[in-house]
Formats: C-alpha cells, sequence, structure tokens
C-alpha cells in the first residue's frame, strides 16, 4: 500500500487480523469486522482503532490514505465487488491506494473491467479517477491453509482526479 508514518489506513471485513496485524508502526489503523467471534481474534492480532460492525454500515464520513482488504467473495466476486466501490468511492482519499485480494474468474474479470473501463450513458468513464496498478495472480495453493483452494488475485488500484487539458 506504500504507507507511510501518519497516514490513515482501513481493512474492512478484517476477520482475525491476518492483514491488519501487518500494519506498519505509525500509521493510523482502523479495522473493521462484524463476527464477534473473530472480532475478539481481530482484538490480539492488531492494534488501533477496531470496530465491531459491518463495513457496509460505516460512515461515508470516514476517509484513508489506504484501504487493504481481502473482502467476502459472494458468488461470482459480487459481495468482493461492492466492498471495492463502497472502499473506493466513499472511503479512499484522492491520491490513495486500494489494495485488495479478490477472486479471479470470468464474473469478477467482468466486473472489474466495468468498474476501471466501463462507461456511462455518454460514453464517459464511470469511475475516470480509478487507475489499475497492478494486478497479481495469486497460485491455487495461497488459501490451502485457510481451507480452500479459490483462484486469487491481488489488485492495487490509485485514485486521482483525471487531468484536464488546458485550453
Amino acid at each position: 500500500a506504500d504507507l507511510s508514518k501518519g497516514d490513515k489506513v482501513l481493512e474492512p471485513s478484517a476477520g482475525h487480523g491476518a492483514i491488519a496485524r501487518f500494519a506498519p508502526r505509525g500509521v493510523e489503523l482502523t479495522a473493521i469486522e462484524p463476527s464477534t467471534n473473530l472480532f475478539s481474534k481481530l482484538n490480539v492480532n492488531a492494534s488501533g482503532r477496531l470496530l465491531n460492525e459491518k463495513f457496509e454500515d460505516l460512515s461515508n464520513q470516514n476517509s484513508f490514505d489506504a484501504i487493504v482488504m481481502n473482502p467476502p467473495f459472494g458468488k461470482g466476486g459480487k459481495t468482493a465487488m461492492e466492498h471495492i466501490e463502497k472502499a473506493f468511492k466513499h472511503h479512499l482519499y484522492d491520491g490513495g491506494r486500494l489494495v485488495s485480494i479478490i477472486p479471479a474468474g470470468p464474473a469478477m474479470d467482468k466486473r472489474i473491467n466495468d468498474f476501471l473501463y466501463g462507461t456511462d450513458e455518454k460514453g464517459d468513464l464511470k469511475n475516470p479517477e480509478a487507475h489499475l496498478v497492478a494486478d497479481i495472480k495469486l497460485p491455487s495453493v495461497t488459501f490451502e491453509r485457510a481451507g480452500t483452494k479459490v483462484n486469487g488475485r491481488i489488485i492495487i488500484i490509485d485514485k486521482s482526479e483525471p487531468k484536464t487539458l488546458k485550453q
């Protein structure tokens, strides 16, 4: 996520803290987990502002320099895409970075491509401030210890307002 001291970082749906535990010292971590059972483990594994609630309920007033996430995938990546859209559009500062583990497969590919390159009825990009920096395919054994062989990938998307040409 290219974090620096003082940066505000969010991990939505943090689970037991497998990502949050690696937040660098000096950043302001906010981690959210709705499951009471997983939240108790998150409290042991991470420090910062830890919230036992749903990410979907997080007020849009909360913004961050970086968001690092492994969202629930849902069918065909539907839930993952909903989390990515909320995180990117409502919680990421301009100039910020979103790093997400997502499922690999045709349905998720379509969702991500539409988010990054889809156009509205006027032919304008839906999300012109979204810039894909990296798309890293993960081997199928990545989540084997977690009890699944789901194919995944990591995407990194930077947020910056599109540059306009000077007249």
